[in-house]
């Protein structure tokens, strides 16, 4: 989301790979890594610490974090709920929950075949699920319109386009990614 790569910072975990902890983060003091088990974490990121679960299961650490990173796992997770919680378990007090989810998509056949694609989001869904755990409102932005969600769909790159100037504008009613930051407050 625009403006919140200052929110990558501390402890700071990421599910599947340390992609966005690497790219965006700032003053990161340790990177984690979520995993399901140890057999998919890609060689690149095997240095970084790892923590092996389910999202939707328990997942304890004694330390927390100050950041949780989840890009379109929650759609993969048929629990949306139970994994939302356990994100706010994880992070300590003023942590952040930073994420994004697919609004318009295909489903993804990678996951489909593994472990299930069981959802496609919009804004207010996002909020709600956010709001009901975290109690605060969070910040959701979305992005997308027509043209972007057609080209996605019809499996453009941007180097296809011919005209990436109509990816700039933003159609509420064609919501192709959802982005969210939620923070865990204070008890």
């Amino acid at each position: 989301m625009t403006g919140k790569t200052g929110l990558i910072k501390g402890r700071a975990l990421e599910v599947g790979e340390a992609t966005y902890l690497k790219k965006l983060g700032r003053d990161v003091s340790s990177e984690w890594i979520l995993v399901p088990d140890k057999a998919v974490l890609k060689s690149a990121d095997s240095n970084g610490q790892v923590v092996v679960g389910d999202i939707t299961g328990t997942l304890t650490d004694d330390q927390g974090f100050d950041c949780f990173i989840c890009t379109q796992t929650l759609n993969v997770v048929y629990d949306t709920t139970a994994a939302v919680r356990n994100a706010y378990d994880l992070l300590r007090p003023g942590g952040w929950f930073l994420g994004t989810v697919p609004g318009i998509s295909q489903i993804s056949r990678y996951d489909m075949d593994r472990w299930g694609d069981y959802w496609r989001f919009t804004s207010k869904a996002v909020e709600r699920m956010l709001t009901d755990v975290f109690g605060a409102r969070p910040q959701v932005e979305i992005y997308g319109n027509l043209y972007s969600s057609k080209a996605f769909l019809d499996g453009l790159a941007l180097e296809d386009l011919n005209d990436r100037s109509v990816l700039d504008h933003t159609d509420s009613d064609y919501q192709l990614i959802i982005g969210f930051a939620a923070q865990r407050v204070a008890p």
